[in-house]
């Protein structure tokens, strides 16, 4: 009942968020000539639109020969809001404790939710036969969920279950401010490779989900067991709504089990003007704050 996706590669490949930093800081914040996207997210299958719109190149499509596109693997969402806050990253993947996480601790300027990425994933998870070990459960995204499961754990409960429709956000995709006042045009390229890799992922799921374990595997030297993979895939739903209406349910859980401290005000931290002129140039229902 162990974590086993995460190699030791992953922290080497972390640090290349620091890297990223002092070499890309000023072209990414430039008002003219070429742009640094840099890009951050985990090296995780609730991340699947990340690995494909990288794999399957519709990041670079869209985006355009004007940018260049730098990413970084983080092991978790809590280094990701340090690397946001520190002025590393330009936009994450994160989930929606990281995001509320950002937007606290700047008193609402450093970031804002562009788009949903996934909703759904998330099972509360026991050993057979509890007794007092250490750990004998947890509430754990997939695939880890999975893992534990096919270990010989036991799924109580499905957390879309939980929730009003079955929909919770899982992934979220948030921008720096600053970066999406200087280069809207930048963010509408990632929005657009976020769309269409979604739209390749919801038409393709088999497909899809290889692309993402094989982009794993290129990144990290190990991807998910093909009956893992398989098992996980059916629990996340991949969609670029953020589901906003969870996000506060969600900080008042985070708020009551001490992962976040109160949360005063999220008023303002959804930005879903361009993803939705983009939605409905493409014949796809809007999304709402």
């Amino acid at each position: 009942m162990r974590r086993v996706l995460l190699a030791a590669g992953v922290a080497a490949v972390t640090l290349l968020a620091a890297g990223c930093a002092s070499s890309a800081t000023g072209a990414s914040n430039s008002g003219s000539g070429p742009v640094v996207l840099r890009l951050g997210f985990l090296a995780n299958i609730t991340h699947e639109p990340a690995l494909v719109g990288l794999a399957k190149g519709f990041f670079t499509k869209d985006l355009g020969k004007n940018v260049q596109l730098k990413t970084s693997i983080f092991s978790t969402g809590t280094e990701e809001t340090t690397a946001l806050l520190a002025g590393q990253l330009d936009a994450a993947y994160v989930g929606p404790n990281p995001a509320i996480n950002a937007w606290q601790k700047s008193n609402g300027t450093a970031i804002k939710i562009i788009s949903g990425a996934a909703s759904g994933g998330a099972s509360l998870v026991v050993k057979k036969g509890i007794t007092s070990g250490q750990i004998d459960g947890g509430w754990e995204p997939e695939p880890y969920a999975t893992e534990m499961v096919l270990d010989g754990g036991t799924r109580l409960v499905n957390e879309a279950s939980l929730w009003p429709g079955g929909k919770f956000v899982t992934t979220n995709l948030v921008v720096s401010q600053s970066f999406l006042k200087a280069h809207p045009s930048t963010v509408n390229g990632l929005l657009k490779g976020q769309i269409e890799a979604n739209s390749y992922i919801n038409a393709n799921a088999t497909a899809a989900a290889n692309v993402a374990n094989a982009e794993l595997t290129k990144l990290l030297g190990k991807g998910l067991k093909p009956n893992v993979l398989s098992a996980a895939l059916p629990y996340i739903h991949f969609t670029n709504d953020p589901i906003a209406s969870s996000l506060m349910t969600d900080a008042q859980h985070a708020v009551a089990v001490g992962v976040l401290t109160p949360v005063k005000n999220l008023s303002g931290i959804y930005d879903l003007g361009p993803l939705n002129a983009l939605l409905k140039a493409d014949g796809q229902p809007q999304v709402s704050s």
